[in-house]
């Protein structure tokens, strides 16, 4: 036997397993990448979310934080606005209802100041349709609601058309007295039948003007409210992209490491295993060459 060529094989023998050993461990890394880098797509694939936990980018986690909070008070702010928009839109609603009511109110007193050419029979018509107004008009104050908020505050007959002025009294002295729409009804000072219809038609008006005010104040507030609304709806688009760009996964991106992962994985495994055979047949030749 040529113990010369024993150990010259032997020496190559335990370089090719040595070189084996070290392709096996880069694989065995290899394979650990690509199974960490597998799973961290699924995940995501899963969830919908780049960010699952605050180890995956503690700076980030902070930030989408700071952003979830922006995000609910600007939605608060929007919900406060949606709320007040309703209860404006009811609130418009019947006070258009009311004005409609006082257009038809103030037809029946111009009507009535023709009272040469009306027969009291038409006038006493004419005032029951006032009071049927003033009545409508009294009742949706009393029962306009929305949400268990009152619509018509303020809206009663005695408080519509009000106006002051000064009567003779009694006893000669001047006094000094509160008229209103309530003036109009049956008995009162303006009734369509013996009140002055001048004075009757000067408190309609009033009571005209001041309802219109108050629709004009509710449409300006509605305006200011959608400017509101747009400018809130523009910051909370931008805050939840942002947080989107930091928090959310991008579908096609981890679709594309998923494919790549498996991929590398396979290829890792198939060195493994090679490498795995590469050793076993380096011990047989070692064994041989002994």
């Amino acid at each position: 036997m040529n113990f010369g060529q024993v150990w010259s094989d032997a020496g190559d023998v335990r370089f090719i397993g040595v070189q084996t050993n070290f392709l096996s461990l880069i694989a065995r890394g290899a394979l650990a990448r690509a199974t960490r880098e597998s799973n961290t797509a699924m995940e995501r694939l899963a969830t919908g979310k780049k960010l699952n936990r605050a180890s995956d980018d503690p700076s980030g986690a902070m930030t989408v934080t700071d952003l979830k909070v922006q995000e609910a008070k600007l939605r608060s702010q929007l919900q406060g606005i949606e709320r007040e928009s309703a209860f404006l839109g009811a609130k418009e609603g019947a006070h258009s209802v009311v004005a409609d009511l006082l257009v038809e109110l103030q037809e029946h007193v111009v009507a009535a100041a023709n009272k040469d050419v009306l027969t009291e029979d038409e006038l006493q018509a004419h005032q029951d349709e006032v009071d049927s107004i003033l009545k409508t008009i009294n009742r949706l104050a009393d029962t306009a609601e929305f949400n268990g908020n009152r619509l018509m505050e303020g809206s009663h007959s005695h408080q519509l058309g009000v106006y002051f002025t000064t009567v003779k009294g009694p006893d000669g002295k001047i006094e000094h007295v509160t008229r209103s729409l309530a003036d109009l009804m049956s008995g009162g000072e303006f009734d369509l039948l013996h009140g002055d219809m001048e004075e009757a038609q000067r408190t309609v008006k009033a009571a005209i003007s001041s309802v219109s005010g108050v629709r004009a104040g509710i449409g300006i507030r509605m305006k200011d409210l959608d400017v509101d609304r747009r400018v809130s709806l523009a910051e909370l688009e931008g805050i939840s992209s942002a947080r989107s760009e930091i928090e959310d996964a991008d579908f096609g991106q981890e679709t594309a490491n998923l494919v790549r992962a498996q991929v590398m994985q396979q290829a890792a495994l198939f060195t493994t295993q090679l490498a795995g055979e590469l050793m076993a047949k380096t011990a047989l030749s070692l064994l041989g060459a002994t």
